[in-house]
């Protein structure tokens, strides 16, 4: 039996009802999680709540989800880099980009942000900046077939 007033098996549960994609019911535990302590401190709780919403397409709760987890924790770049495509499925594309350079101001060897920022820059035309993405990208995976092809 679940512990109706502790955080972490609502997590859990949430967390299992996501792999096997049940999202109506992993965001109705992690929500759960949040109304015993509105306050807590896990940023990966807001996470995986902002993958459950993007499962679902919905954009404008996903969006609020990674920015509480990035809240919490500053470098949490899987978050960040969630959170630039996010803004780029909601069609702002300027702040997607600004999203993926913060994580390369992180750390510069992340390769998603890379990749990101490229596909970005190349669906908007930029192409020697999206080269030079692409070209950054591959050195830290060079041997991802998306990429080369």
């Amino acid at each position: 039996m679940q512990s109706p007033n502790k955080i972490r098996p609502h997590v859990n549960v949430g967390t299992e009802y996501g792999k096997i994609g049940q999202y109506d019911k992993a965001i109705y535990e992690y929500m759960a999680a949040i109304d015993i302590n509105e306050h807590n401190n896990y940023a990966k709780l807001f996470f995986n709540l902002g993958v459950a919403y993007h499962y679902k397409k919905n954009y404008w709760k996903e969006i609020p989800a990674y920015i509480r987890a990035i809240k919490l924790k500053p470098d949490f770049l899987e978050a960040i880099d969630n959170l630039g495509t996010a803004y780029r499925e909601i069609g702002d594309i300027d702040l997607a980009i600004e999203t993926y350079k913060k994580i390369i101001k992180i750390n510069p060897e992340f390769p998603s942000a890379h990749y990101n920022l490229g596909a970005l820059y190349y669906q908007e035309g930029r192409l020697e900046n999206a080269i030079f993405e692409y070209k950054t990208y591959l050195k830290y995976l060079p041997d991802d077939i998306e990429v080369l092809s």
